[in-house]
């Protein structure tokens, strides 16, 4: 796919072993909003990976709207307020 990806992935973001952290379903639902700004203007070379706790991306970006979005995904990624606590054991049957 030409063009540029953004990424998101909070597979076993966490301190230590005892617990790992992933999205909120209410800022999965804030990133997916976020990315169906650029969807909505974008041509059909767009491939849309769905958004989910654990991770979500958008390709066929050009350079600057992939920093632009990236940005709009760092803001909720990296908010800790936006994370829930998982315990491994949980974690490996989601997957």
């Amino acid at each position: 796919m030409p063009g540029w990806r953004v990424v998101y992935m909070m597979d076993q973001t966490g301190e230590n072993r005892q617990a790992w952290y992933f999205l909120t379903e209410e800022a999965v639902e804030e990133i997916d909003q976020q990315r169906e700004k650029f969807v909505e203007y974008m041509d059909s070379e767009v491939v849309i990976e769905k958004c989910r706790v654990k991770e979500g991306a958008l390709h066929g970006l050009s350079q600057s709207d992939a920093k632009d979005l990236a940005d709009r995904f760092a803001d909720v990624v990296w908010d800790t307020d936006n994370w829930e606590k998982y315990a491994p054991r949980d974690v490996f049957e989601m997957s």
